[in-house]
């Protein structure tokens, strides 16, 4: 069941972005690094493994901030929990999708997996690169 916060992100986006009511979509949470307590909406338009539109929706003023088409034929997240917890070697590592304006990733519409155990985080870019650590580079999109 989709909550009203991301039923009505979605909403926004698709107004925002122009794409009919009958376009696929799929919507997950990604907390922001670099406002503690924040978090933002990615809504990614198309069926899965050709996607079309990407935004995000910030989730508590629920503004449309950056958003792109897409020309589908692939899937936006390319890196799925599972195998970004492979590439940083961290089975059974907790996993969530966040952001901030750093090298890995310079924008919220493609955050990275964090990859939490007792001893380590790791961070997993969309590229398949993960990182050790995150360098702030200040504000980025979104």
């Amino acid at each position: 069941m989709i909550s009203k916060e991301v039923a009505e992100a979605v909403s926004l986006a698709r107004a925002r972005i122009g794409i009919e009511e009958s376009v696929p979509v799929d919507a997950v949470r990604v907390e922001r690094l670099d406002k503690v307590g924040e978090h933002y909406h990615l809504v990614i338009f198309g069926p899965q493994g050709s996607r079309t539109a990407v935004a995000t929706v910030d989730a508590s003023s629920m503004e449309v901030g950056e958003w792109a088409v897409l020309p589908g034929g692939t899937e936006h997240l390319a890196v799925d929990a599972e195998t970004a917890s492979s590439l940083a070697r961290m089975a059974g590592a907790t996993s969530d999708l966040v952001w901030q304006s750093c090298r890995a990733s310079r924008s919220p519409l493609y955050p990275l997996w964090r990859l939490r155990d007792a001893h380590d985080t790791r961070f997993v870019s969309q590229q398949g690169e993960v990182w050790r650590d995150l360098e702030d580079y200040g504000r980025g999109g979104g």
